[in-house]
C-alpha cells in the first residue's frame, strides 16, 4: 500500500518551503526543519556579517560532524556487542 503525500510547509533559514512528503515522514520533516532552523539561527547570531550561505554552510558542517560522530558511536557499540555475544557463548559451551 502506498503511503499518502501530503502537502507541508516548511520554516528555516528565513525562508518557507513547500514540498510533497509522505504523511509517515511529517513529524521526522518538521523535527528536521527546526533542527536545522535552530543551528541556522545560532551561526546567524554569532557570525551576523555573513550572508545565509555561509550560515547554512556552517550548519551543514556541523552536521556532518554529528553524523560521523554518531557513525563512530555506532561502530563502538556493534563491536562491543560482537564482543560480548562471543564472550557469552563460550561461557554457554562451559
Amino acid at each position: 500500500m502506498e503511503n499518502d503525500l501530503l502537502n507541508i510547509t516548511i520554516n528555516f533559514a528565513e525562508q518557507s518551503f513547500k514540498i510533497p512528503i509522505e504523511r509517515e515522514d511529517e513529524v521526522f520533516y518538521r523535527k528536521a526543519a527546526k533542527y536545522v532552523d535552530d543551528k541556522f539561527l545560532k551561526y546567524r547570531k554569532i557570525h551576523p556579517r555573513h550572508n545565509a550561505d555561509v550560515h547554512l554552510s556552517l550548519v551543514s558542517l556541523e552536521l556532518a560532524i554529528e553524523l560521523l560522530k554518531s557513525e563512530k558511536e555506532r561502530e563502538s557499540v556493534y563491536q562491543r556487542t560482537e564482543a560480548l555475544l562471543k564472550e557469552l557463548e563460550e561461557n554457554l559451551k562451559k
